[in-house]
């Protein structure tokens, strides 16, 4: 049987501390039957990751719409995005443009 260590941390500002430690025993086990929504090991898929920056006069969401309205003129089988950065360009002291930068994951036509 394996161990576990379970460490519950109360964080604020400045520091953790560990509420309490608890230990306890548990026994691998395997599934008869899949969990619903969870595919099994041979429903695969591959993805592969891009990167994007979009841009806009009126806000980050925008930004982000256009890149990936952009994106989805050439690219099929768009599943997720991840924000990586977030910058502007400032003209007279004032937003003149926000700019996103994005990873967009895609499957692979055949996966």
């Amino acid at each position: 049987m394996a161990r576990l260590n379970i460490i519950i941390l109360i964080c604020n500002a400045f520091e953790c501390d560990a509420l309490s430690q608890v230990e306890f025993a548990a026994q691998a086990t395997t599934l008869k039957r899949p969990l619903p929504g969870v595919p099994r090991m041979s429903d695969h898929r591959t993805y592969k990751k891009i990167e994007l920056v979009g841009s806009s006069k009126l806000s980050i969401e925008d930004a982000i719409g256009n890149a990936l309205a952009e994106c989805a003129k050439s690219v099929r089988h768009m599943d997720w995005f991840e924000v990586v950065e977030t910058r502007g360009h400032i003209v007279d002291g004032k937003v003149g443009h926000y700019q996103v930068a994005l990873k967009v994951g895609f499957r692979l036509a055949d996966s």
